[in-house]
């Protein structure tokens, strides 16, 4: 089933298949994943998934950045509507504006919504006054009614339905929201000329309909994902597997979390698309059940998930090998006498500039450190073994001070690594 993959994997892989519980393997998990981890064979894949997942959270922080300085654009645009301060507006708008400081630990897209669902009720206040030029490219507002009898007992006659501000103020304040205009229902006659329906006066008001959001706060909201999608890309794609993995290794802990009181999950599938969204912890706790039916996920789906990744692992490695190969026989056929010496003093000067590059204080002791224990996880690949004293003869072409510079940095102990 497995060609690749080291012993150390498979006897993590048998051990888990012999518990008897959910329980038992997500309490594992999280050894599981240190040995995949640390494990040589399987760390640079590893890290190739952790860099996919890392993209992908910081093009959503830098759309969740964008998306609120959307919205603040638009709660300062709230602000300047002559009706900002009314009481029936001036608390929505002061919530909508605390909310975007809010400092919940939630997920990107769950806290987004928590926002516009503040920023509508805020809309929503300043919209019934009428809409107002300020909604315009962002926000849509319908008209909605309701019978003003007992609330506007005189009307002008004649009336074309405005009304000033100052008398939309003050009928707020009787209504409970903001008034736009008032609708007057002519008088009817009958056939015999005669009053049939007397004169309505029914009063209008702005309603909210819907948001013209941004493509920021639709590609926030993209992340969490139907569930039937996210279950075909988890299933299909490593990064998305091994994040779930994450989650589920969060067991344990999440115990002694609580839930957040507006996030509570009534049913297994509610806490998986709270889960997708971001939230784990309802998720987490269906586990807990005494009931395995309330489980998400039975014992054999459990492990399938995990051989379903050992597999994806397993090709990635057995790719790697392959273009292994067939990079020394390019090398061989295209320089047969080619020293490999001069070509692993090439890569190990290289990758020790670039560790330079982002901190230059580092000590030659430090890189050279580095160079060994990242050569052990196989983030470097080098033709032939080296001893220490080789790469100390090197580490002087790719220091980037001047030597008479070098002696002012900090001292380091080395590792002892023949």
């Amino acid at each position: 089933m497995f060609k690749n993959l080291p012993d150390t994997l498979l006897i993590e892989r048998s051990m888990m298949h012999r518990m008897e519980s959910p329980g038992a393997i997500l309490q594992y998990l999280p050894r599981f994943l240190q040995t995949l981890f640390r494990t040589k064979e399987s760390a640079p894949s590893l890290e190739g998934f952790e860099a996919d997942l890392k993209r992908q959270e910081k093009v959503q922080r830098q759309e969740m950045a964008k998306s609120i300085e959307w919205i603040t654009e638009k709660i300062d645009k709230l602000k300047t509507s002559p009706f900002a301060t009314h009481p029936v507006v001036e608390h929505s708008i002061a919530r909508a504006a605390q909310s975007l400081t809010s400092k919940d630990q939630l997920s990107p897209a769950i806290l987004l919504h928590s926002i516009i669902v503040n920023l509508q009720f805020a809309v929503s206040a300043v919209a019934a006054f009428g809409n107002d030029p300020l909604f315009e490219g962002w926000v849509e507002i319908g008209i909605a009614k309701i019978d003003a009898k007992g609330r506007a007992p005189t009307f002008p006659k004649n009336a074309k339905g405005l009304i000033p501000i100052k008398n939309r103020w003050e009928l707020a304040k009787q209504v409970g929201h903001g008034v736009d205009c008032w609708q007057v229902t002519p008088i009817t006659t009958g056939p015999n000329g005669k009053q049939s329906i007397a004169p309505t006066v029914h009063l209008l008001y702005g309603h909210f309909e819907k948001f013209i959001f941004p493509s920021s706060v639709d590609s926030v909201f993209a992340f969490s994902k139907d569930i039937r999608e996210w279950r075909e890309k988890r299933n299909t794609d490593p990064a998305t597997l091994l994040s779930f993995l994450k989650i589920l290794s969060q067991y344990e802990a999440s115990k002694k979390l609580s839930e957040p009181p507006f996030l509570r999950a009534n049913t297994v599938l509610a806490a998986e698309k709270l889960c997708i969204e971001g939230e784990i912890r309802p998720y987490l706790r269906q586990f807990s059940s005494t009931n395995s039916e309330d489980h998400p996920l039975s014992r054999n789906q459990l492990l399938n998930l995990i051989d379903t990744f050992l597999n994806m692992l397993d090709i990635n490695i057995t790719r790697t090998i392959v273009r292994r190969k067939e990079a020394k026989q390019l090398i061989q056929v295209a320089a047969p006498n080619f020293d490999v010496r001069v070509r692993d003093k090439e890569i190990a000067v290289e990758w020790m500039r670039k560790e330079w590059a982002q901190d230059d204080k580092l000590s030659q002791d430090t890189i050279i450190d580095r160079l060994v224990l990242a050569i052990l996880q196989n983030r470097i690949e080098l033709e032939k073994d080296y001893k220490r004293s080789t790469f100390e003869k090197w580490v002087d072409e790719a220091d980037p001070l001047p030597k008479a510079e070098r002696g002012y940095r900090p001292k380091t102990k080395n590792l002892k690594n023949g």
